[in-house]
């Protein structure tokens, strides 16, 4: 009998083959792959568990996303060694890992796959309470705060305090803008005390230095600046070491405040601050103005002036100029000065910069008082004042209520000028500027001795004198205590007077003030002369017109010279 074989489908046969002939040695080698993989997944497992009787689950999920990540990196490395052709020839190991890349890539996608699971279960984990109950050594149960809750705590209270600290910060912005220093410092402070920043003590400074605390400014400058090298920031460290040099100008601590801004100019050149490299420039300019070297001062407001230029800064480029003027105007070149302080205006005029404007508009007033045309340098002054009230500056309002005040002394319209002194007090008082209040408390002493009130003048200039002593402006104290001088002098006083006096020139020769130095000489001599003393009052009078000529101050010159000559007749 025949048989026959059965009919099978195509599409059945195909397979049947493949399997039949698949070769037995590939099918060991995916046996050991499945071996291998399942011995590294059983391997996470139990390091897991492991993990798990001894920590936390968080903490369980943590190692063993590191162990994940580590391992993985592992066959990533040497599956990449093992595929390079000149790591192979080379080492060896490498070589042997080229048969074994299958083993490799499994490790990889495990260590993958384990990443993943871990991660989600992480994520998906209960955020741990903030406080938990726990059971204290006699037994009771207690509630005790987790690190999860502190940590939350700690992070709603520094962003409720950062909050804070910038509603400050923007309000103290606004009063500095308004020329409210007294309430800007207020705001700063308070911006510090939410949360100490270099920006608000920056500012704070600024403020308190506007309204003449050189006391607190210094120890917000100090308190920044410790912030800012502890950071290692470079702009701050500049900006607060510079601020610190112009307290020590307040101070008449000319060499201590060159030393400063030196060493801000230095930190400013090396970090590319160019803006703050002319800024020092010109406060070094202040300096040397004030010490009456006249041509380092020139020579430096000059460069700054350069800068200025190079970088566009316009407002800077005026204020500049100003200073240059201000230079003129001390050497007596009153031509050279207007047209500094003119040019200074025009820039001001074109970019709207109103409180460089109203500044310039004072000095050229200043100019035209000392050329005594009276009745121009009081329009100028005017016109500032107005730009000073527009834009609700009070500092330089009360600035120019003092200037026209001294035009009408001047004018010998004591009382006119007495009512504009007594205003702009009151600015200087209700903004607490005290380096404006002593001033005006001087020029008011002043009109007060024109008037014969010795008594009225004694108690402003002693005033003055106390204000200058409590803010270390030792050139104001110096100042005033040459008016208390004057003052016993007139009385007849003599004794009073010299001590005074002589206190007076201790102090100027100590900070390097020269005029105010000449001043004192002269009012010695003056009191030698009362006291029949020829020889040593004129000695004293010949050294205050040697530092008259050498600064140039040629109405002094000439009153000196004209006491000479009355006491060699």
């Amino acid at each position: 009998m025949l048989g026959f074989a059965p009919l099978y489908p195509t599409y059945l046969t195909i397979p049947f083959k493949w399997c039949f002939f698949f070769p037995l040695s590939k099918v060991k080698k995916m046996k050991t792959s499945l071996v291998f993989v399942a011995s590294l997944s059983l391997f996470f497992i139990l390091i897991f568990l492991i993990l798990l009787a001894v920590f936390s689950m968080k903490t369980a999920l943590i190692v063993a996303i590191s162990l994940s990540v580590f391992l993985g990196s592992v066959f990533g490395i040497l599956l990449t060694g093992s595929s390079l052709k000149k790591l192979r020839e080379k080492h060896n190991t490498f070589k042997r890992l080229e048969e074994k890349q299958i083993y490799l890539i499994y490790g990889s996608v495990v260590c993958g796959v384990f990443l993943s699971l871990a991660t989600g279960w992480l994520y998906l984990l209960p955020p741990e309470p903030p406080v938990v109950v726990v059971q204290s050594p006699t037994g009771d149960l207690t509630q005790k705060a987790t690190l999860t809750g502190f940590k939350k705590e700690v992070k709603e209270a520094a962003k409720e305090l950062a909050k804070k600290a910038e509603d400050y910060f923007n309000a103290g912005e606004q009063d500095y803008a308004a020329s409210r220093y007294k309430d800007a410092a207020s705001n700063y402070q308070k911006s510090v005390d939410m949360l100490p920043t270099m920006s608000a003590y920056l500012n704070l400074g600024s403020s308190l230095l506007n309204t003449a605390s050189v006391q607190r400014a210094e120890k917000a400058y100090e308190s920044g600046l410790k912030i800012a090298r502890k950071k290692n920031n470079k702009n701050f460290v500049g900006a607060f070491v510079g601020n610190i040099g112009l307290i020590y100008i307040d101070r008449s601590d000319l060499d201590k405040a060159l030393k400063y801004f030196q060493e801000a100019l230095e930190i400013d050149r090396e970090i590319g601050n160019r803006q703050g490299e002319a800024a020092n420039l010109g406060n070094t300019g202040l300096i040397y103005r004030i010490q009456d070297d006249l041509d380092k001062a020139l020579k430096s407001h000059q460069e700054a002036l350069q800068i200025f230029r190079e970088i566009g800064s316009r407002q800077g480029e005026a204020e500049q100029l100003g200073n240059i003027g201000l230079i003129y105007r001390a050497q007596g070149d009153l031509k050279a000065a207007l047209k500094y302080h003119q040019a200074a205006r025009k820039i001001a005029q074109e970019i709207s910069y109103r409180l460089g404007e109203a500044g310039a508009l004072g000095n050229i007033g200043l100019i035209y008082r000392i050329q005594d045309d009276l009745d121009k340098a009081l329009k100028f002054h005017q016109e500032a004042l107005e730009i000073f009230r527009e834009i609700g500056y009070q500092q330089g309002e009360a600035l120019q209520l003092n200037n026209i005040g001294l035009i009408y002394r001047h004018r010998e319209g004591l009382q006119e000028a007495l009512k504009y002194y007594k205003k702009a007090l009151e600015i200087d008082r209700e903004i607490g500027y005290r380096l404006g209040e002593a001033a005006v408390l001087c020029n008011i002493a002043n009109v007060y001795f024109l008037q014969d009130h010795l008594e009225a003048a004694l108690k402003s200039h002693q005033q003055a004198r106390e204000i200058n002593r409590e803010i270390g402006y030792r050139q104001g104290e110096a100042t005033s205590l040459v008016n208390i001088g004057n003052i016993y002098l007139n009385q007849g006083k003599l004794d009073e007077a010299l001590q005074y006096l002589q206190e007076a020139l201790d102090i100027d020769r100590e900070i390097g003030y020269r005029q105010g130095e000449a001043s004192a000489l002269g009012n010695i001599g003056l009191v030698y002369a009362e006291q029949g003393k020829k020889q040593e009052a004129l000695e004293m009078l010949n050294q205050a017109l040697v530092i008259f000529k050498k600064i140039g101050a040629k109405r002094e010159i000439a009153l000196v010279e004209e006491n000479i000559k009355k006491l060699s007749e």
